[in-house]
């Protein structure tokens, strides 16, 4: 069978991508529990996708980087949604005007202020080693 060029380009593109999920749970194995900080990287690293978008059209930029910030971007996205369907997440309502209660997986318990920060999903404590949180990526 003979790969079309757009065949082709995607192949390579979701090789790149899957490489830089791999170096990314290596690089940082401890990854937010809750939706509202992993959405947070994804932002950050489409904002340095847009940065390089912004040097490439006004600043003589290069499209080489704006390629690597893109793929930063979809491996991002990627590890969020691996997280949502393996039930890695948690919806935390830390809204002044609402009592504070962590969603985790449509159950929702009342927490101590801050508290979410040094649970993981099950309700025990973060790892706190690389091999320890490796396992969770």
């Amino acid at each position: 069978m003979t790969l079309t060029q757009a065949e082709f380009t995607l192949r390579r593109i979701h090789d790149l991508i899957n490489r830089e999920l791999d170096s990314a749970c290596q690089k940082h194995p401890q990854f937010p529990m809750d939706i509202i900080h992993q959405v947070a990287v994804v932002g950050e690293e489409a904002g340095e996708a847009m940065r390089a978008a912004l040097q490439l059209t006004y600043e003589d930029g290069d499209v080489d980087e704006l390629k690597k910030e893109l793929i930063q971007t979809a491996a991002s996205c990627i590890r969020v949604l691996f997280k949502i369907a393996e039930g890695e997440y948690r919806a935390i309502n830390t809204h002044p005007r609402i009592t504070n209660n962590i969603v985790t997986n449509s159950t929702v318990t009342k927490s101590k202020p801050n508290e979410h920060l040094f649970r993981n999903q099950s309700g025990g404590r973060m790892a706190t080693s690389d091999a320890e949180a490796s396992q969770h990526c």
